[in-house]
């Protein structure tokens, strides 16, 4: 008995119905022809963390307690759900400071308890992994860099007037000359100061190359050109170092010097923190490809190409990278599959979606050209449904689902200026607009009823629950009502902007549900909450603004709307399967009981 489960992240069903019609994807339509395809019901709300989570565990939300990328504690302060450190741990640095942000066991350690052996393969949300356990796994999103963040990249530069507004990445300003010092920046040591080593350019203007130095290692490069991973020890005290990976991209050499670096990475051969299961397994993955791998949970930089500093070839190359080192890890994997589960997650599918997307779906009959990146992206995936279909036969069972669809991202949507306009939430008397920017902190809690957070969530100020709450419990089910009816009257451009709203306890149940967000906002075709509201901000000015960002297209509206794909070479019973079904399928294939799934067997 084998089971392969492939997820690949963000897969939308028009769009694989459209290219399989068009004759793009041999591969998925002998698959759907001889199997089954069908879409597949995502999370509410429709958003990785908890897709993966409630597709892992075969539970809801209200069970598993994953709701948003964001979420908040009693305090008000902001936390990753993607990453969840130790309630007394100093500093991650210091020490092991991160625990899985789930406890909901997940079918590969229900199996493992059977004596089942699985293989598992970048699951989000599977970090830090366990030391000892019955399984592999090698982590995936939520993995963090040497800053404990989720990525931040590095830019050196010697323009004059190079625009640093709204940059998120560490710019470095360096002199016009052939050769400079300057350092690598990376985490902080356990006095707070940043760690750090020198990296020396020198600089040719009239071949338009570079050559860097950075401890032992010495690479040459010209314009538009990537390096390898290249290894960097940072000194945390006099004995213990932190080893980790970088690239190096040149955007430009003359007239103006352009350098960008990837966040600074765990080596993977030698992680601070283990980053798999066996902790050795990581290292044998590096033997086995016989060079590094990125180990950041996101190691595709939607914020570099956001902000301008990669090109789209530049993101592209680096994008494709990541995707094919991961079919290696896989194919390495297959060749060794005898018996059990296999599972293996690719999430730069999900990455070029969001950033090439603009225009997609707009017209009710696709249209793309040949070079279109999210044409190319689905033919790519449908290669690596190629490479799996040999290694299928008739003891084995062979599952390919995304965890939610895509939608356009046309019009970004303030949701704590919509509170303030209709008098959910107050700001502090002579708010600044450096305090309306984030983190909740314009907010009079005094005169505060709602507030807004993460990507489809609404918290009532409840008292006992929320430190300076002023909402009592006895009158929070009609404050949520009045809420509900003034969102769903929220117009744009004469076009309702809200699809739904859902009350917690009428979509969740289980221990957390005291945990979720008061209302999940399902909004409308085109709509996404800002960038703004998902870390409390409660910008100036109008409800709606225009997104005209590179991220273009979402997930994050109703999740009736985003659909995610499932195929398998089994026929597929259920009419209207759903993520949790694929944990009750792949447990019951494998024989093993599970009480307390929401989710049921497909075939």
């Amino acid at each position: 008995m084998r089971i392969l489960y492939v997820g690949m992240d963000g897969l939308d069903p028009q769009l694989l119905d459209t290219f399989m019609e068009k004759g793009y994807l041999p591969n998925f339509k002998k698959l759907a022809a001889e199997g089954s395809f069908k879409r597949l019901s995502t999370s509410n709300p429709p958003q990785s963390p908890v897709a993966w989570t409630s597709m892992a565990t075969g539970k809801n939300p209200g069970k598993h307690g994953v709701f948003d990328f964001i979420h908040r504690d009693n305090n008000y302060m902001l936390h990753l759900s993607i990453l969840k450190e130790k309630k007394d741990a100093v500093s991650a640095l210091a020490g092991t400071g991160y625990v899985r942000p789930y406890e909901e066991k997940a079918f590969w350690e229900r199996l493992s308890e059977n004596g089942i052996p699985s293989v598992v393969l970048r699951w989000p949300l599977t970090f830090p992994p366990p030391k000892q356990a019955g399984y592999k796994l090698l982590s995936g999103l939520g993995v963090p860099d040497v800053n404990g963040l989720m990525g931040r990249y590095t830019f050196f530069y010697t323009d004059e007037a190079m625009d640093l507004q709204d940059k998120t990445g560490r710019y470095v300003k360096l002199p016009r000359a052939s050769a400079v010092t300057t350092q690598l920046e990376a985490g902080r040591g356990v006095l707070g100061n940043p760690l750090k080593v020198p990296l020396s350019i020198n600089i040719d203007n009239e071949k338009r190359t570079i050559e860097l130095a950075v401890q032992k290692n010495r690479w040459s490069g010209s314009e538009g050109q990537w390096s390898p991973w290249l290894p960097v020890e940072f000194k945390v005290g006099f004995i213990k170092g932190i080893s980790s990976i970088c690239k190096f991209y040149v955007v430009s050499v003359a007239p103006e010097l352009r350098l960008y670096v990837t966040s600074i990475q765990f080596d993977p051969a030698n992680p601070y923190f283990p980053i798999s299961t066996p902790e050795g397994y990581s290292k044998e993955i590096v033997e086995e490809l016989g060079e590094y791998f990125p180990t950041l949970g996101m190691p595709e930089d939607t914020k570099a190409f956001d902000e301008g500093a990669l090109t789209d070839r530049a993101f592209l190359e680096q994008s494709y990278e990541t995707l094919r080192v991961q079919e290696r890890i896989l194919s390495n994997e297959l060749k060794q599959f005898k018996k059990g589960l296999l599972a293996v997650v690719f999430d730069t599918s999900d990455r070029v979606q969001h950033m090439f997307w603009r225009g997609m779906k707009t017209n009710p009959v696709i249209k793309v050209d040949e070079d279109n990146p999210i044409l190319k992206i689905y033919k790519h995936m449908d290669g690596i449904v190629a490479n799996i279909l040999p290694h299928i036969d008739e003891n084995t069972v062979l599952i390919i689902s995304s965890d939610h669809g895509f939608a356009n991202f046309d019009y970004s949507v303030n949701m704590n200026t919509f509170l303030l306009d209709t008098g959910f939430l107050a700001l502090k008397p002579g708010a600044t607009g450096a305090e309306r920017k984030g983190l909740l902190q314009a907010v009079d809690w005094s005169k505060t009823r709602a507030y807004a957070i993460g990507f489809n969530s609404i918290y009532l100020n409840l008292k006992g629950r929320e430190k300076h709450g002023i909402v009592d419990s006895s009158e929070a089910p009609k404050l949520a009502g009045e809420i509900i009816g003034k969102l769903k009257q929220l117009k744009h451009r004469d076009v309702f902007a809200v699809e739904n709203v859902y009350r917690k306890e009428d979509i969740y149940k289980g221990e957390h549900i005291s945990e979720a967000p008061d209302l999940i906002v399902g909004l409308g075709p085109g709509y996404r909450y800002s960038w703004q509201t998902a870390l409390g901000g409660v910008p100036e000015g109008d409800i709606f603004s225009v997104n005209d960002r590179r991220w273009s297209g979402d997930h994050c509206a109703d999740y009736v709307l985003v659909p995610g794909i499932i195929l398998s070479n089994k026929k597929i019973k259920k009419e209207n399967p759903q993520l949790m079904d694929i944990a009750a399928t792949i447990l019951k294939h494998a024989g093993v009981q599970a009480e307390g799934l929401d989710g049921e067997a497909l075939f």
